[in-house]
């Protein structure tokens, strides 16, 4: 099983100095692969990848279609940076990959934020759109049209499929990264899985800060 969590170089320290520290990837980091974008050259570290690529939520899917061969595994799971685990995210993931070709976070599409089983096949149907997206510009005025399109366009890879959860618990907001930005928590509790959104209503400049 892979675990592909989509990142970037601004924010990717604070974001990566929670994970990290989590049981749940320090027991299983072969599990895990880490796709950072918006970096000034392409380079590879442990179990992360450092990306020219710079398209938000689409960073590593990008990556991945360009670079098929980067993993082996057919089906992998699809988050952002911005979660966390609990200890029995791992266990209920793989049974749901067990029964689960792709399948989006939660039973509402539109509010699932490309979180989510896929499989090759599923992304190399949805690449010409997919690949809309690819951009190496660092500039606040693109990114924000990105973070526009991206939200506008949400989970259209996975709106058909089946959902993983249909319990939420929302909490918040609060500074969960102490860097002044507020977030509500979004707990899934059908895969003990945490998820922390900065953009949860729709705004003419989104937050593009971690």
């Amino acid at each position: 099983m892979k675990i592909i969590i989509n990142s970037n170089v601004l924010y990717f320290p604070s974001s990566f100095a929670k994970i990290s520290k989590n049981n749940v990837y320090l027991k299983n980091k072969e599990k895990f692969l880490f796709v950072v974008g918006g970096n000034p050259e392409d380079k590879v570290t442990e179990n992360i990848i450092y990306t020219k690529i710079n398209s938000l939520d689409f960073n590593a899917m990008i990556y991945l279609l360009k670079n098929p061969d980067l993993i082996s595994e057919d089906k992998f799971f699809y988050t952002h940076d911005t979660c966390d685990f609990g200890p029995n995210f791992i266990n209920l993931l793989e049974e749901k990959m067990k029964v689960l070709e792709s399948a989006r976070l939660f039973q509402l599409a539109h509010e699932s934020a490309y979180v989510g089983i896929y499989t090759k096949a599923k992304i190399t149907e949805h690449k010409e759109q997919i690949m809309s997206f690819y951009n190496t510009d660092r500039s606040i005025e693109k990114l924000n049209y990105l973070k526009t399109m991206v939200i506008h366009n949400e989970s259209f890879i996975l709106r058909s499929s089946p959902f993983l959860c249909k319990q939420r618990i929302v909490s918040g907001p609060s500074d969960i990264y102490s860097n002044g930005v507020p977030r509500i928590t979004e707990y899934f509790p059908e895969l003990d899985y945490y998820k922390f959104k900065a953009n949860w209503f729709l705004k003419r400049d989104y937050e593009l800060k971690i």
